[in-house]
């Protein structure tokens, strides 16, 4: 049995060798953030092992995928990966429990409060959210008015009449 020592924690707990360092937490009703139940696929269950890594399995694709190969180097591991490989005595620091779902919500709200602050500014003015700003003018149109014209008027059909004195001459020449 390998014994596990979490930082802030009274008590050691024992995990048998093979299990993964999510398992033994859990079971010793430890909390740790996890949602996916161990697949690796949340990277949640983030720990940093600060004495015993020798005794644990080699980083993996998965964890590299979600901490970057700086993990390596500082030793955070994702608790559903780290298999226990050897007796002996681990020490881990488990970050506090994240609510998932409240921070979601939070992230929402701030979204939704940015968004709304930018629909009711105008460039180059601060709005503060107390004064309903002003619509802004709107900007005149140009109107642009499309008639189809004969490039090349044959013999029989004659120039548009609306066009310039000059453009006339050019047109009848051609």
């Amino acid at each position: 049995m390998t014994r596990i020592r979490v930082v802030g924690r009274d008590q050691p707990i024992e995990a048998p060798e093979g299990s993964s360092l999510l398992a033994a937490l859990l079971a010793a009703r430890s909390p740790i953030s996890t949602s996916c139940g161990g697949q690796a696929t949340c990277g949640l269950c983030r720990l940093t092992v600060l004495q015993g890594s020798s005794l644990l399995s080699p980083v993996n694709a998965k964890e590299v995928l979600h901490l970057g190969n700086v993990a390596k180097v500082v030793s955070i591991r994702l608790a559903c990966q780290a298999l226990i490989m050897g007796e002996g005595e681990i020490e881990i620091d488990v970050p506090a429990v994240v609510d998932v779902a409240a921070r979601k919500r939070e992230q929402a709200r701030r979204g939704f409060a940015e968004r709304a602050q930018r629909r009711r500014s105008v460039p180059g003015t601060q709005a503060s959210p107390e004064t309903p700003l002003e619509p802004a003018p709107k900007a005149a149109v140009e109107r642009i008015e499309w008639r189809p014209r004969m490039l090349n008027p044959g013999p029989e059909q004659t120039p548009d009449p609306d066009l310039p004195a000059d453009r006339k001459q050019k047109s009848q020449r051609s």
